[in-house]
């Protein structure tokens, strides 16, 4: 039977332990890096207030604000744009010391704010140097981290046509589990299955994946020794996260190479 909860503020606490309990599996004196943009800033507050509770030594938050990055694309000197300051570099250059988990909060509040701009100009904002810095300690699983989304009301209104956030949190309370009795528990089933099937592909060797329906005859060759991977990864340190949060299925990657997060 499924847990009586309803509305924003109750989804948001099961939401958030959620995601520190199964996507990041923050670890107790664990450091917890948070990235998202201010109008996620109920969801941050609460991933963070759980973290604590998980026994996170400390949680830092890298905030982003659209209005200034449309600022930025309108004004600001191109040689610059997308260019991210030392300090940060660096930062993110630790993280294979201080083995922090990363959690990345996913959700436009404003899909058609740069439409007005020159797109080759919002294009460079893209900071490319912090990519190359985190690219590698992500897809090497030297580091815990996982992506989430952040229910606001420019997304509800992106979907729904209004800022129904009840209504997207609803929507987002069904996909994630959340009127389950226990949410990360029911998760860590889940998560615990996909892996099951993950080996049982693997077990079967297959060099090819055929996909057939109404007007659909495709096949997708898999390279020699493709591995099939579940939910899960296991970072450097030896625990596990998923990259994201909800996962719903078994995917392929080369072998040797970087995980494929599973999405769907």
């Amino acid at each position: 039977m499924g847990a009586e909860v309803t509305g924003s503020q109750d989804y948001l606490s099961r939401y958030a332990e959620l995601v520190v309990r199964v996507g990041a599996n923050v670890q107790p004196d664990q450091e917890v890096v948070i990235g998202g943009l201010v109008e996620h800033a109920p969801v941050v507050r609460a991933i963070a207030r759980h973290a604590y509770v998980a026994g996170a030594r400390r949680v830092s938050v890298d905030y982003q604000d659209l209005q200034v990055q449309h600022a930025a694309a309108e004004f600001g000197p191109v040689e610059w744009l997308g260019r991210t300051p030392e300090h940060v570099l660096a930062g993110i250059r630790n993280w294979a010391q201080d083995q922090p988990a990363l959690i990345r909060l996913t959700g436009n509040p404003a899909p058609q704010l740069f439409s007005d701009l020159d797109p080759a100009r919002v294009a460079a904002l893209a900071p490319k140097d912090k990519a190359a810095a985190a690219f590698p300690l992500l897809s090497g699983d030297v580091v815990a981290w996982t992506v989430v989304a952040a229910p606001n009301s420019g997304w509800a209104r992106a979907i729904f046509g209004a800022p129904e956030l009840e209504r997207l949190w609803a929507a987002v309370a069904q996909a994630t589990r959340l009127d389950r009795e226990d949410p990360v528990v029911a998760w860590r089933e889940h998560v615990a299955e996909l892996g099951a099937r993950a080996a049982a592909l693997a077990a079967r060797r297959f060099d090819a994946i055929r996909f057939r329906g109404p007007g659909t005859d495709l096949t997708v060759g898999l390279i020699p020794g493709a591995r099939w991977l579940g939910a899960a990864t296991s970072a450097a340190p030896g625990w596990s996260s998923c990259p994201t949060c909800p996962p719903r299925r078994s995917t392929p990657a080369p072998t040797g190479g970087a995980p494929t997060a599973p999405s769907g």
